[in-house]
């Protein structure tokens, strides 16, 4: 019986890590395809502007984000939409 209660233990273990790994790894890609998006339309992004982007570690805001990313008329407008919604 202590045995079954240990395997369930580890089973539980392993499931909420790959848990957190799927979740991180969604992150990462969004993060990346805001760069990806702002890279191919306004040109070189500053290091500034990827480390705020890399900093949201929140899907749903990560969401938000990319879709400033696909209006934005320009890096700066980009980021002033970006500070705007992180500090709301």
């Amino acid at each position: 019986m202590q045995f079954e209660v240990y395997k369930e233990w580890i089973a539980d273990d392993i499931r909420e890590t790959e848990a957190r790994e799927a979740a991180q790894a969604t992150l990462q890609i969004l993060q990346e395809n805001i760069l990806d998006v702002l890279a191919d339309r306004l040109t070189v992004v500053r290091q500034l502007l990827r480390d705020k982007v890399l900093a949201v570690e929140d899907a749903g805001v990560l969401k938000a984000v990319h879709k400033l990313s696909v209006r934005a008329t320009s890096l700066e407008e980009f980021d002033h939409q970006l500070e705007k919604l992180l500090s709301a």
